[in-house]
């Protein structure tokens, strides 16, 4: 009957003191085997590995490991950022390579415009 009180003042947003209660709800103290700890800490060291792996993969660094779980080196991506300046506050230079031949760049907010392209030779 205590308990329902508590529930109805707390949901009326009325300070109710809070009981000490000890660790795990029981009158004696909790009993974790120090291997049990070290099984949690490896699994949770093993799915971060695996998680910055999968990452790592997903934004195209691929991990000697992952090449060889995929079953091959994949295809090359035909657009590269090779180097990025920051020009001023909102303004960066790039240097961008796209099948095999290098722009430059100058990327703002709302504009990016191409300040040095490879010429094209014309065949006669």
């Amino acid at each position: 009957m205590r308990r329902g009180w508590i529930f109805v003042l707390a949901l009326a947003g009325v300070a109710v003191p809070a009981t000490a209660q000890r660790l795990g709800g029981g009158a004696g103290g909790v009993d974790v085997s120090p291997a049990r700890v070290m099984a949690a800490l490896v699994v949770c060291v093993a799915a971060a590995f695996a998680l910055a792996v999968l990452l790592r993969a997903r934004n195209g660094h691929h991990a000697p490991v992952w090449r060889r779980l995929r079953g091959g080196r994949g295809a090359s991506p035909r657009i590269r950022v090779i180097e990025t300046r920051r020009a001023g506050v909102h303004a960066d230079v790039c240097i961008v390579e796209c099948d095999g031949d290098q722009y430059l760049l100058l990327c703002g907010p709302s504009v990016q415009t191409v300040l040095r392209a490879p010429e094209r030779r014309h065949v006669a």
